[in-house]
């Protein structure tokens, strides 16, 4: 018999969660999960996964990033958005679109012509880089050939340039503003000047004591260290200097929250990899809330420590190792 040529295994919530059931004896073969149960399961799930964020379970929730950071502003709030304007211009740097204006724009001017306007599309977030005031943000209202017409952040108004913008002026957009940021692991400044070689640069990450110790917080130079403050729903991302060129954007490695399950046809925000941890964890769990039998209770504890130790070890990935002299 030929082999499915299939390795796209996967359970919705629900699914997850009758397994979970079954294994601590409250739910039998055949049997449906009642309403009240399954509210009991799902809570107990979104806990688990929100725990196993701070147990080194990471290694399918890091994305990249890149921030678009704009002249004097030292605090960024990710993903806060009031009025329709977001705090900080950010992205998934796979949703990141680079371009440059074909023509001269003045200020004034409503739309601007492109080298590639193709590349948008209308709702899309736009940053148009000035001659004295670093990048200018916008909202793609249309796509006209070459000529991108704008509204203003937040608005359905047409855009009016604050600054004149010179002919091959970089260009940046992208369509959906990036997640909150649970633990930036690792930041780089990328020159977007350079179209060829991508230069990056690592940045320091600083606490928060080495950041409060800085007398000038608002210097406008070159950023080469941020300090990042996680709140409930946002994350704080301070910079320094604070940037006084458009050409400077920040890129960074980050880890992401897992998604919640809040119905039971929701995918699961992991691998298939994870399952056997994710429901002996949740059956274990479960049975605290419901008092099973002790015996059980103690295998199902056993079982779910095991799995979630052998998911969390391949999950960590592999990392250099340094050697140093003591002191």
């Amino acid at each position: 018999m030929p082999t499915s040529n299939s390795t796209n295994f996967a359970m919705n919530g629900l699914q997850l969660m009758e397994s979970a059931l079954r294994l601590s004896r409250q739910l039998g073969i055949g049997q449906s999960v009642d309403a009240e149960v399954y509210n009991i399961a799902k809570q107990n799930l979104n806990i688990m996964m929100r725990h196993w964020e701070n147990s080194g379970v990471r290694i399918w929730g890091i994305e990249r990033g890149i921030l678009f950071p704009s002249y004097g502003q030292a605090q960024f709030d990710i993903p806060v958005v009031t009025s329709g304007v977001p705090s900080a211009y950010c992205c998934l740097e796979s949703d990141y679109r680079q371009n440059s204006l074909s023509v001269a724009a003045a200020a004034g001017a409503s739309s601007v012509t492109l080298s590639d306007a193709v590349e948008y599309v209308a709702g899309d977030y736009i940053g148009i880089a000035s001659q004295s005031n670093g990048l200018m943000w916008f909202k793609v209202n249309s796509v006209v050939g070459q000529v991108v017409n704008l509204y203003e952040v937040g608005t359905t108004t047409a855009a009016n340039l604050p600054y004149a913008a010179s002919a091959d002026a970089i260009v940046v957009g992208f369509t959906t503003l990036e997640w909150q940021p649970l633990r930036i692991i690792e930041a780089r400044r990328k020159d977007l000047s350079d179209t060829t070689g991508g230069v990056e640069v690592p940045l320091k990450i600083v606490g928060k004591f080495d950041y409060e110790r800085i007398p000038n917080k608002l210097l406008q130079s070159i950023p080469i260290q941020i300090y990042e403050q996680v709140m409930i729903d946002h994350t704080r991302l301070f910079v320094w200097p604070t940037t006084a060129y458009s050409n400077w954007a920040i890129g960074y490695s980050y880890e992401r929250r897992y998604q919640d399950i809040d119905s039971s046809i929701n995918s699961l925000d992991f691998p298939p990899e994870a399952y056997e941890a994710l429901r002996y964890g949740l059956a274990s769990r479960l049975g605290v809330e419901f008092a099973i039998d002790g015996n059980r209770q103690m295998y199902l504890d056993a079982k779910a420590e095991q799995y979630f130790q052998v998911m969390r070890n391949w999950s960590s990935g592999k990392a250099s190792v340094r050697f140093g002299v003591a002191r």
